[in-house]
């Protein structure tokens, strides 16, 4: 299976542009200092509607120490775009001080939409591993959970995909181009990744 790659530089300049474009938005979205912090273990997931990923999710997590500092923070964004029980979208991932990039494409994740949340596949921009994750969505927030492997990994690399996580919805809607890009990409992307 071949999944397109396109190359974007990946220099510390451009690590902490990222950086700067999440503290930016961080107040906006309300994160807190840990964004990995779990929903209560007993709450349940509620049912995805047709348009209830379509969107750009955030999470940051910051260590104790630096919580005033974002450079200090990992970042992990998703780019959604869902179409009935579709959803397809891209992934951005970097650790604190954009030490490890991961960028993903248009099409980096995609996979199926069920009643009590969503799994997906997600390619690695930096290591070309495929891993299966679910998505859960819990009141305001999606609950993102890596499950497994679906391709090893093409290169050893560190992983700056969360393994668990909490995204919160971005205030601001996907722009037009955005969408389009994300449609256009999954309309004839393989579905096979989930």
């Amino acid at each position: 299976m071949t999944y397109p790659y396109y190359a974007r530089p990946l220099g510390v300049a451009a690590g902490l542009l990222a950086v700067l474009v999440v503290a930016s938005q961080a107040s906006a979205i309300g994160v807190s200092g840990d964004g990995r912090k779990r929903g209560g273990q007993g709450e349940e997931a509620t049912v995805l509607s047709a348009t209830s990923l379509t969107g750009r999710w955030v999470s940051l997590t910051c260590s104790p120490s630096g919580s005033d500092d974002l450079a200090k923070c990992d970042f992990f964004y998703l780019t959604l775009l869902q179409e009935g029980n579709e959803v397809c979208g891209q992934h951005d991932a970097g650790l604190a001080g954009a030490s490890r990039l991961d960028e993903g494409y248009a099409g980096s994740v995609m996979g199926s939409v069920s009643t009590t949340g969503a799994v997906v596949g997600i390619r690695s921009g930096r290591s070309g591993a495929l891993l299966r994750a679910r998505i859960v969505e819990r009141s305001d927030t999606l609950v993102w959970s890596v499950v497994g492997t679906i391709e090893p990994a093409r290169y050893p690399d560190i992983s700056s995909i969360p393994s668990e996580t909490v995204l919160r919805r971005q205030a601001a809607a996907l722009a037009e181009a955005a969408v389009e890009q994300l449609a256009g990409a999954c309309k004839g992307a393989n579905r096979g990744m989930e």
